[in-house]
């Protein structure tokens, strides 16, 4: 049995050699069926977000894609339910007090319900735990909006510190108005009290403890309401409380929900005098769940310095392959029982967290067949009551993908052969090459490299003492012609000065002793000396006319040493044992020729015999690895280390600069070759951990689509307001990778971006993976006529489609996203500012509201079946909806469909996503 809307694995065996299979699902016992993903077989599993309809009668049927006949079905038929519509989060708001300036109490936990702080201060190393906020007890006082939910059980904690001049009958947290319905947690001749609005109690009943709070010392104070009962604590003991009848709770919490407005901190409404009545001191770590925490955990909230989760396994060092089931384990201190987990995982050292388990049990987890070989692997556990509480593991460890080669990899050689001529290709490209010369009866010697075996370039104990070296005669896959990284790891021989003097005159750039090189086009050397003080046997990079010498000490013969030459476009460098020795600017293109990539060489084939025999290499060559993308010194530092070659998720695709970087409109379309590459991110924590629900981190994005066509953007670099003579049309052209502005045929009527803007990047449109449209633009919306209009994107009627976006908005009735002359897909609903969608005609409401001024993640998805409405990750409410008008008109971003003067988005709109499934965040 399972529930609309959870996520579950579809599992199956099947042999290797079937490839595809279709997965389909039936919800009438094999009646009809709907085609759910094509995967390859040997996956052996699917994540599932199960849709509507709810039925007793649903199957699943595996089918291969290329043998018709060949599949299987359900034994039996299985039940999908109705799953209750759950509250946003069971901790509803979490604000930690850590700010060190501005007016907001950012809330931590999902809801993101921000505070306004009036008069108070924030003093950032003072507080209980990390930072507080003062509050003066005359016109200070935190207020947090409406948010839609009250719940008939509830906690609310904190910790307080009264100052000496406080009166002791200031309000904790309270509702905004004294209504039915209406609490408030205060303070009584300095005493913890619960107050209530109530019928059948006297209007100013309460609960109150006998427990002064000393001034000057820190308290935690929290009152817990249950069905049965009502309770106050002191510093994690029992202070006051009461039963409660079944009538009690029903009256106790009754009235108008959006009548008692929202909540404040740190002041209370008297309902006698119609004034406020405030608290003095400082306040910390105050916390609001929607039910009630048991004694254990209140004890365990008082206690310093909590509670903690433990990641132990993986911790660092560990590597796994894809597939593989990986143990995943921790501990959890200050629980009274195992909490709900959340566990993410970050494949390129924290730039970027997924979500891998929502509500994970263990032990453990199998590690998903689409993940990219990386060595930058975490694990994050945290807890869904406190998202605060988490941990991460101590160290990278391992995922290994065979099957995925990294972006950028051309060869990789890692000379573990033990026999013969041949040197394999460990990239996955199957480049190989081979030993020469092959005429020896001798063979290559194949020895301890480096890391693993190596290859010993010697001469050969023959008569004519043939030298040896590698050549791989695949020479296109080697013509790099803008960018390159190429390493090895080398042990020579004893020096012998007499292979570093010139032989021929008219070769003086060829003297020296190839390690890799590809004539002269590129290469690795160890060169004699004469240029820039360098001295002998020290090493060069060389990319045609280009030379970086080796400015430190060189490397004294018979020991190991790693060479890496790098060129990204504007600059060689030379990398000696992973450190920077020496660069030189350089531009233009790297320069390709016919020649044979050779290892141990010099240059051309008619170097192998004669004099040039003395400029080969002689010594121990091993993990010899050339990338067409330029790594950095972290990646470089990795590779020498002999771990699996690094996923730079680099590719040679259009990404956005993001961050501080600045692009500017000249600098990508004057040329026509500029290709805007991806910079380099700076990790974050995982997505819980964004800092208080401020504004999302904008991550890097490899792209490996662009969308096609032309946009429009109004662009002013004076400040001004945009006219008909700031308007450009970009076009992306796939085989340049590059933008040209092609202005001259924009038709004043067209579709155009209204803004102002001095950034271009702000209007580049990347597309991250699957995603048929990924808008980046962190622009301010002013609610009259500023709007993103778009060519066609997608038919709503012809699939499944989900979208994802980050909003901040300040009025309701307002539209984020719609089709033109269709419907508005995702919207503020016009009387109570809740998310809301019109796709298909009716109105999809929930009570998540979204025009608060807070950043918030929403989301629409509609699977063929039923529409689905999410707010920050968590689905708030749906429908049933199994037909969509059909319509192949544009998208409007930031107004409605018809383009209505009360439409406009008023705030911001950024990182919007459309996918053409209905798993968004699991991608």
């Amino acid at each position: 049995m399972w529930q609309v809307g959870a996520s579950e694995y579809i599992q199956w065996s099947a042999a290797d050699s079937l490839g595809d299979v279709l997965i389909e699902a039936s919800y009438n016992g094999g009646a009809t069926w709907k085609t759910l993903a094509t995967v390859s077989a040997v996956s052996a599993w699917f994540d599932w977000q199960v849709p509507l309809p709810a039925s007793a009668q649903c199957l699943i049927r595996i089918a291969s894609a290329q043998e018709p006949g060949v599949s299987d079905v359900s034994d039996s038929a299985f039940t999908i339910q109705h799953a209750p519509i759950e509250q946003p989060e069971p901790e509803a708001a979490h604000w930690t007090c850590d700010e060190v300036t501005g007016a907001v109490a950012w809330d931590s936990a999902v809801n993101c319900r921000n505070g306004i702080v009036t008069g108070g201060t924030w003093l950032p190393s003072d507080g209980a735990w990390g930072g507080a906020l003062q509050l003066d007890g005359d016109a200070s006082e935190v207020s947090i909006p409406f948010n839609g939910a009250r719940h008939y059980e509830f906690t609310y904690s904190l910790w307080v510190k009264r100052s000496e001049g406080d009166p002791g009958d200031g309000g904790l947290i309270s509702c905004e108005r004294w209504l039915p319905g209406s609490v408030s947690f205060e303070l009584r001749d300095g005493c913890p009290a619960l107050r209530t609005f109530s019928d059948l109690w006297p209007n100013d009943d309460l609960v109150a403890s006998n427990h002064s709070l000393m001034t000057g010392q820190w308290h935690h104070v929290a009152v817990r309401l249950a069905v049965d009962r009502l309770d106050i604590y002191v510093d994690g003991a029992a202070a006051a409380g009461r039963a409660l009848a079944a009538s009690d709770i029903v009256d106790y919490l009754r009235g108008t929900e959006s009548g008692r407005g929202g909540t404040l901190i740190g002041a209370l409404l008297d309902d006698a005098t119609g004034q406020k009545r405030r608290f003095a001191g400082l306040i910390d770590d105050v916390r609001v769940y929607s039910y009630a925490l048991s004694e254990e955990e209140i004890k365990a909230l008082a206690a310093y310095p909590g509670p903690s989760v433990k990641v132990v396994h993986p911790n660092g060092g560990e590597v796994f392959q894809v597939g593989e089931q990986m143990p995943l384990e921790y501990t959890h201190d200050g629980f009274a029982s195992s909490p709900r987990r959340r566990v993410w995982l970050t494949v390129d050292g924290g730039c970027i967290w997924q979500k891998i388990a929502d509500a994970y049990s263990g032990p453990t987890w199998q590690v998903w067949s689409t993940l990219p070989t990386s060595h930058k692997c975490l694990i994050c556990v945290t807890t869904l009551a406190q998202p605060t509480v988490a941990d991460t593991s101590d160290a990278f460890f391992t995922i290994e993908n065979p099957a995925v080669v990294p972006a950028g990899l051309v060869a990789y050689y890692k000379f573990d052969e033990s026999e013969g001529f041949d040197a394999l290709d460990s990239s996955g490209n199957e480049l190989d090459a081979r030993v020469s010369p092959q005429s020896s009866s001798q063979g290559p010697a194949w020895t301890q490299g480096k890391i693993g075996g190596g290859l010993d370039l010697r001469k050969s104990e023959t008569e004519n003492e043939d030298q040896y070296y590698v050549a791989c005669d695949h020479i296109q896959e080697f013509a790099i012609d803008s960018r390159i990284s190429i390493m090895a790891w080398i042990n020579m021989h004893d020096w012998q000065d007499t292979r570093l003097n010139p032989i021929d005159p008219n070769y003086l750039d060829n003297w020296g002793i190839g390690i890799i090189t590809k004539s002269d086009a590129w290469g690795l050397f160890i060169h004699g000396g004469g240029e820039q003080d360098c001295q002998d046997y020290s090493a060069q990079f060389r990319l045609g006319g280009g030379t970086v010498w080796q400015l430190g000490e060189p490397t004294p013969a018979n020991s190991w040493c790693h060479l890496c030459g790098t060129y990204d476009g504007q600059k060689m460098k030379l990398y000696i044992n992973g450190q920077l020795d020496n660069h030189r600017e350089r531009s233009g293109a790297v320069a390709v020729n016919s020649y044979s990539l050779l290892i141990g060489a010099l240059y051309r084939a008619d170097c192998l015999d004669g004099p040039w025999i003395d400029n080969c290499f002689q010594g121990v060559i091993d993990e010899v690895r050339i990338y067409s993308v330029p790594l950095n010194e972290d990646e470089i530092i990795h590779e020498m280390n002999g771990l699996p070659p690094y996923n730079t998720l680099r590719g040679s695709n259009v990404t956005v600069p993001v961050g501080d970087v600045t692009v500017t409109f000249e600098e990508v379309a004057s040329a026509g070759d500029t290709t805007v590459t991806k910079t380099e991110c700076e990790p974050v924590p995982p997505p819980y951990f964004r800092a208080a629900c401020s504004p999302p981190v904008s991550y890097n994005i490899a792209t490996t689509a662009v969308y096609q066509g032309t946009v429009t953007v109004c662009i002013s670099y004076d400040g001004s307001a945009c006219d008909e003579s700031d308007m450009h049309l970009l076009q992306y052209d796939p085989a340049a990778e590059t933008w040209a502005d092609v202005s001259a045929s924009v038709d004043s009527a067209a579709d155009r971006v209204c803004g102002v803007t001095t950034r271009l990047t702000q209007f580049l449109p990347a597309v991250p993976t699957d995603a048929i449209l990924a808008f980046d633009c962190p622009c301010s919306y002013d609610g009259r006529d500023d709007y993103f209009s778009t060519p066609f994107v997608l038919d709503p009627a012809s699939d499944s489609f989900s979208v994802v976006a980050w909003i901040r908005g300040d009025k309701p009735g307002r539209v984020i996203l719609s089709q033109k002359g269709a419907s508005n897909w995702l919207l503020a609903d016009p009387l109570t500012g809740a998310l809301s969608s019109e796709l298909g005609g009716q109105i999809l409401k929930s009570n998540a509201v979204i025009w608060d001024g807070s950043w918030h993640e929403v989301g629409l998805i509609w699977d063929g079946f039923s529409r689905r409405l999410y707010f920050n990750g968590v689905l708030v409410v749906t429908d049933v909806m199994t037909t969509i008008s059909s319509s192949d008109a544009g998208l409007n971003i930031g107004a409605g469909k018809d383009l209505e003067p009360d439409s406009f988005w008023s705030g911001h709109i950024q990182e919007l996503r459309i996918y053409p499934h209905t798993n968004p965040w699991g991608n």
